[in-house]
């Protein structure tokens, strides 16, 4: 494992320029049409939809009990995310501790993304909870397995009533499950509670309690790194608090 340096601020840029992957993800994150409605576009494919944005999938009985049962077990973490701690978040410039949460706040002329990790927390078949304030941006979320340099990591994001699933492989982005709307989502300045079930190549998303959507992808280790992860469009600025991570 590379040597990793405590609060030297772990982070990647990723330019939206240059970057087709994530000019995709901010272009699908932005679309909308239909006469002022939502649209929908399969980022991978040539699907979509006009209308009202759909209701939270239904989640089979099995997957909320499997969920519920590993929420209500003893967690592996609880971290308030309030100060610095044993779990050595990165802080810099962009990350830092203040009012009772860890912020990420970043500007560029370009887009990108920006991520703050910590160096103990790695895991592999976990639950990860967070919650999550996107103040201004593009999206916000948790960042999980991620690879020692973050040059390789998976994010569950959040927008203005939009989620999405996104991947890096070398600093290249690539969507498992492309931007869709959810009525769960609380709007800019609101906590949203996300939760990440990751076992194997499954990954089950909640949002506020509610499932809206699984997917599945071998491409990395099945281990690796927590983090938060900030899209900022020139700029953005998210707060996060209440981490808890289940063994799953």
């Amino acid at each position: 494992m590379m040597n990793r340096q405590v609060l030297k601020g772990h982070r990647n840029i990723f330019a939206s320029i240059g970057i087709p992957g994530l000019l995709l993800f901010f272009l699908c994150l932005l679309l909308t049409g239909c006469d002022g409605h939502f649209l929908s576009i399969d980022c991978i494919g040539s699907s979509g939809y006009c209308g009202s944005p759909p209701t939270p999938p239904h989640a089979p009985f099995a997957l909320i009990a499997t969920a519920t049962a590993i929420t209500s077990s003893k967690p592996l973490v609880t971290d308030a995310l309030s100060k610095q701690d044993s779990y050595h978040w990165a802080v810099d410039s962009a990350c830092s501790f203040h009012s009772g949460a860890y912020y990420v706040k970043f500007s560029n002329r370009s887009g990108g993304t920006y991520t703050c990790d910590s160096n103990k927390l790695s895991y592999r078949n976990v639950a990860i909870a967070m919650d999550v304030t996107l103040i201004s941006g593009d999206s916000a979320g948790i960042l999980f397995r991620a690879s020692p340099d973050l040059n390789n990591f998976y994010e569950f994001m959040i927008s203005r009533g939009q989620f999405v699933l996104v991947k890096f492989v070398n600093n290249n982005a690539s969507l498992i499950i492309p931007p869709l709307p959810s009525s769960v989502i609380h709007d800019l300045n609101h906590t949203n509670r996300l939760l990440v079930i990751a076992r194997g190549d499954d990954f089950q998303l909640f949002i506020n309690g509610t499932f809206v959507g699984e997917a599945h992808d071998d491409t990395l280790p099945s281990a690796g790194y927590v983090g938060v992860s900030l899209a900022y469009a020139p700029k953005g600025e998210a707060s996060f608090s209440n981490l808890v991570i289940y063994q799953a």
